[in-house]
């Protein structure tokens, strides 16, 4: 659970119980500005799935769709003949290079999505076939769920520019088909406002990391070792791969080296494209005969059970020691006994308080909705964030902040008075 999970649960909570927004009403700042919440969908499915089963059943489910794409991807590449010891090497790797990916938020609503398109452009820029029509009701689907429906529809688009030569009524309906998708939503065409805001130039951009540039550090060392191994077996095997599936995966290459964001959708694509260029020499005298077959199978099957009966427990542990409940309390306490108090929490937790205090709607000063902001609250947001002191709270009475990121001392010293402590989260009144 990170923020954008509170983000999610929140939104979806909002859509259940007054409906598709179109107006922000839950922030201070932002307030009565227009609000396209395009992935409403996701939000919906998500807090409805916290009702049936809380957060364990949460991330459950975010585990199981980020289960079905990777598993989904590995059989891709088992089918254009991948082997088994050359996905052992490879698939790995895909996990480690974009952990962030596989967060409980709307976006692991998109992973499987992604496979399935490219399943679909994979297919026919081998062998034309009328199955590529599935991909339309796919990005309409998309469109509802994540912004990342755009990314979908380029690469339909790049397959229909590639193919072109085969059918230009064809590729026309292809490409027109995949930008009319998005518009397939509560918003119509006015999305379009959305996808500009969030990919021609996000105001914030610069100030989240997942929005910056793949530039080398250790975060991104196996996004491009991949990269490396994935531009050598390309290069070398290249008249294996169809143009289609070139131009896309330099597309997506691309947008992985623009933001690391994008790094989960290249890994993905190159799980699927990449194994089967890849011969991997077996050990000398290696053998996999059946009885050692029976037993990787039996091991998996008490791994697997092993893992689901650890499961709840160690998601309580987690959740109860990163979003402490005890805080949550102690901030509904505070708000009730000034119920004209303005809360400012940090990015990091205010769509917890949102999620933990719904009373706190309409009252706390902003959110990772960030994309609703102009720059100068984004600026007096980052100031808040980093100058770790009380110098512009921003007119609120509560302030929620993490202690590893932010002392409470300077609060303390300029008259707060310390509502809550804990190792994650602390709750400070004017």
């Amino acid at each position: 659970m990170v923020q954008d999970s509170w983000l999610t649960l929140v939104g979806g909570r909002l859509v259940a119980h007054a409906g598709i927004p179109h107006r922000e009403l839950l922030t201070v700042w932002a307030h009565g500005r227009t609000w396209v919440d395009q992935q409403w969908l996701a939000q919906l499915i998500f807090y409805k799935t916290d009702s049936l089963g809380g957060v364990r059943a949460v991330l459950a489910l975010s585990a199981l769709l980020s289960g079905i794409a990777w598993t989904a991807a590995i059989v891709l590449a088992r089918m254009r003949g991948a082997s088994g010891l050359a996905l052992l090497v490879w698939a790995p790797l895909t996990i480690v290079a974009a952990p962030w990916a596989w967060q409980a938020r709307a976006q692991t609503f998109a992973l499987p999505l992604f496979v399935a398109l490219l399943a679909l452009v994979f297919s026919d820029s081998r062998a034309p076939s009328r199955r590529v029509i599935l991909s339309l009701p796919l990005l309409a689907l998309w469109g509802n769920l994540h912004g990342t429906a755009i990314l979908g529809a380029g690469i339909l688009v790049l397959h229909a520019l590639v193919t072109a030569r085969r059918s230009v009524v064809r590729s026309m309906a292809l490409a027109g088909g995949g930008v009319l998708a998005l518009a397939a939503n509560p918003y119509g065409f006015g999305i379009a406002s959305y996808y500009r805001t969030m990919t021609l130039n996000p105001p914030f951009a610069s100030l989240v990391a997942e929005w910056k540039p793949s530039t080398p550090s250790l975060a991104v060392v196996p996004f491009y070792a991949i990269a490396l191994v994935s531009a050598i077996a390309v290069y070398r095997r290249r008249k294996a791969l169809t143009t289609s599936e070139i131009v896309i995966a330099l597309a997506l290459l691309a947008v992985a080296a623009d933001a690391m964001r994008s790094i989960a959708w290249f890994v993905l694509a190159a799980l699927i494209l990449v194994p089967p260029l890849v011969h991997v020499r077996r050990m000398p005298g290696m053998r996999f005969a059946a009885p050692a077959r029976a037993g990787v199978l039996v091991g998996a099957v008490v791994v697997l059970i092993a893992s689901v009966a650890a499961f709840p427990g160690a998601v309580s542990a987690r959740q109860s020691s990163a979003w402490p409940a005890q805080g949550a309390k102690a901030l509904r306490i505070a708000a009730e006994r000034n119920p004209r108090a303005r809360v400012l929490a940090d990015d990091r937790h205010s769509d917890f308080v949102l999620w933990a205090a719904p009373g706190l709607s309409g009252r706390v000063i902003n959110d990772v909705r960030f994309e609703l902001l102009d720059r100068a609250e984004l600026d007096r947001l980052v100031r808040f964030e980093r100058d770790r002191g009380p110098q512009d709270p921003g007119g609120a009475e509560i302030v929620v902040v993490d202690p590893k990121r932010q002392a409470t001392a300077p609060w303390l010293a300029h008259g707060w008075r310390s509502v809550y402590d804990g190792a994650s989260m602390a709750v400070l009144e004017r």
